[in-house]
């Protein structure tokens, strides 16, 4: 429900009838928790901003890119529409009054006097109260206080709720910074604003919202803010602006875990694990009763009703019986719900602590990620890398907002997304990170390892890749590959900042194990990753099979080729021998398996062959040529 007033002021006019307004500056910020130059231009912006508090209001709007950002996911849609509306390319970005300030993420002191010395049209007051956690009333007045009636076409009111300051326990993008300020939570005009009529001179319009929902994304309630600004659309050039005092709620909890312990075992074959947190009452009111909660995966596994109450500034040990965690990764966090609701929501949840544990031991594994879930991790993992970008989840295009298949060589869909072009080792909590493959292999008499990958570095990055083996469930590992910068990349650099790597087809190696040494053993593969702060990495087709390839046995002057390699229909297979000799053509499954065989008749030194694969369902397999004496492998792809 809304009402409008429209009223006379005689006694203002009679003030004012020849004077104009105060302006209030209208601070606009695009910015982005995973934004490394806002890292830098964000305490500045801050310090300027509090020491002209007397002259200006903020609004400051979490974009979607470059990285992760919550805020930005709490309310993507009207973020962009102010992104769209100035034509906003990067981050930091800065307007005041609507005018960029021409350096990104800056504004001096003179820019702010110099906007704050022009006189306004009219007065804009607004003020806002909170009914409960749910609603709140706003009204906003804009006052003529001219000699003339104040109409200016394609002029739109907009007002919007804004939480003055988020405090984050810890970064929840890729750089350090753990305070927002002034950050946008909804517009309740809608972003594009809403028309006012003229206004004439003395006169003051006034519109009141009542019930107003406040969205469920609120962090703090007690720094909820309303900020009302009138822009003229032709020009973005805005006319003054206003906001509200925060409210201090009465009668709310403020529950908060102030400290969490996880335990389990470092073995990675040890399941057992007991959680323990501590609950604290930072509220002026006493709760009477609240629930604890211990999430695995965001889900509520373990739940403690506790009605002993809590008096403010105390606080309370909960502990929880020991569980079995499931095979892969497992994020383990604890929540405290207060009945009646909490003004502050940040400071109920623990910090996120990973757990992996390995699987049962496998035989035969072929790992292609393509029934895993999009920007989850994958079923079989276990990863423990910085939470920096979605890092170590399993991504397609669509995820990385790419064009072709992220699969291994384009053969498929899905891939491991490492995201070492945000994973600063600067800020992160670590610059290295693993993934292991959760299953354990019991590896079989004759076997090899093999993966593909696609990378590339960032200016001579020396970022590094590891894959090692352990036989004693991820105690030790010893390195099966190692390489880094150049020697890793599979593609040109890129070195582009608003543009990081994505594979085609052709930025793909394959690199592929004997396992022979560890026959009969039970092993966890490991693939441990150090940043450098280059570009992006991706992982596929982890395979353990019965089969090894070997080196070609060709001499210089012999020749195959096989093609086109991915097939779907038939693989043409050209072979150059020094003698004629007795030709064989074997295809074998990843389980070593014969699932294709032809004799070629006679003996011959040239061959120019025609191999039917289309019955072969889809998948890698190795081509088996005999010639004589000799045994030429190679890796092909079957693509239905």
């Amino acid at each position: 429900m809304k009402k409008t007033i429209l009223f006379l002021s005689f006694m203002c006019f009679s003030i004012f009838g020849f004077s104009q307004s105060q302006r209030t500056v209208l601070l606009e910020e695009f910015t982005q928790a995973s934004c490394p130059p806002c890292e830098t231009t964000t305490p500045a912006l801050n310090a300027i901003a509090a020491a002209n508090s007397e002259k200006l209001v903020q609004i400051r709007y979490q974009t979607s890119w470059p990285g992760v950002d919550p805020m930005n996911a709490d309310n993507p849609g009207e973020v962009q529409e102010r992104v769209d509306y100035y034509g906003v390319t990067g981050v930091p970005n800065l307007r005041y009054d609507g005018t960029d300030t021409g350096s990104p993420g800056t504004i001096t002191q003179a820019q702010i006097d110099g906007a704050y010395g022009v006189t306004s049209p009219v007065l804009i007051e607004v003020e806002h109260t909170i009914n409960d956690l749910t609603s709140m009333d706003v009204t906003v007045r804009i006052i003529n206080e001219g000699t003339e009636a104040f109409e200016d076409p394609g002029d739109k009111l907009r007002v919007a709720l804004i939480e003055e300051v988020i405090s984050w326990p810890s970064p929840p993008g890729s750089t350090s910074l753990v305070e927002f300020e002034a950050v946008m939570k909804t517009f309740f005009t809608g972003a594009a604003g809403m028309d006012i009529p003229e206004i004439a001179a003395g006169e003051m319009w006034e519109n009141t919202w009542t019930g107003l929902t406040i969205p469920d994304f609120i962090y703090n309630y007690n720094k909820l803010a309303v900020v009302a600004w009138l822009q003229n659309d032709a020009s973005t050039a805005v006319h003054n602006a206003a906001h509200s005092t925060p409210v201090t709620l009465e009668g709310y909890a403020d529950l908060g875990i102030t400290n969490s312990a996880a335990n389990t075992s470092s073995s990675l074959c040890d399941y057992a694990f007991t959680g323990e947190v501590t609950v604290e009452n930072a509220g002026g009111s006493e709760v009477a009763q609240y629930d604890v909660n211990l999430l695995i995966n965001g889900t509520a596994t373990l739940s403690e009703t506790v009605v002993d109450p809590l008096a403010s500034g105390a606080s309370n040990t909960i502990s929880f019986e020991s569980i079995n965690l499931p095979p892969g990764t497992s994020v383990v966090s604890f929540e405290v719900v207060a009945d009646g609701g909490d003004i502050a929501t940040l400071n109920n949840s623990s910090a996120e602590v990973v757990v992996g544990k390995a699987g049962a031991a496998l035989g035969l594994v072929e790992e292609d990620f393509e029934s895993d879930v999009v920007g989850e991790f994958g079923s079989g993992l276990i990863v423990d890398v910085p939470a920096i970008g979605a890092n170590g989840v399993i991504a397609n295009s669509a995820f990385v907002n790419g064009t072709a298949p992220l699969g291994g060589f384009g053969e498929s869909e899905n891939s491991i997304f490492i995201n070492i072009w945000q994973w600063n080792p600067a800020t992160a909590s670590s610059p290295n990170g693993e993934i292991i493959v959760a299953d354990q292999f019991l590896v079989p008499d004759v076997s090899s390892l093999s993966f593909d990958y696609a990378f590339t570095n960032w200016g001579g990055s020396n970022d590094r890749l590891q894959v090692q083996i352990s036989t004693d469930c991820g105690e030790t590992f010893t390195d099966l590959f190692n390489e880094a910068g150049a020697s890793l990349a599979t593609a040109p650099p890129l070195n582009q900042n608003n543009a990081f790597f994505t594979p085609g087809a052709d930025d793909w190696a394959n690199v592929q194990f004997d396992l022979a040494a560890y026959t009969g053993q039970e092993v966890l593969i490991r693939f441990y990753i150090t940043s450098a702060w280059g570009d992006m990495m991706y992982i596929d087709n982890i395979r353990l099979s019965n089969v090894v390839s070997v080196e070609d046995e060709l001499t210089p002057t012999e020749k195959l080729t096989v093609y086109p390699n991915p097939t779907s229909d038939d693989l043409n297979i050209d072979l150059t021998l020094d003698a004629p000799a007795a030709i064989s053509i074997n295809v074998l499954d990843v389980s070593g398996r014969s699932v294709l065989t032809e004799k070629i008749g006679g003996t011959q030194d040239k061959l120019n062959h025609k191999l039917d694969v289309s019955r072969l369902q889809s998948g890698m397999y190795l081509l088996q040529i005999n010639a004589g004496e000799k045994m030429i492998v190679r890796n092909v792809s079957i693509v239905k």
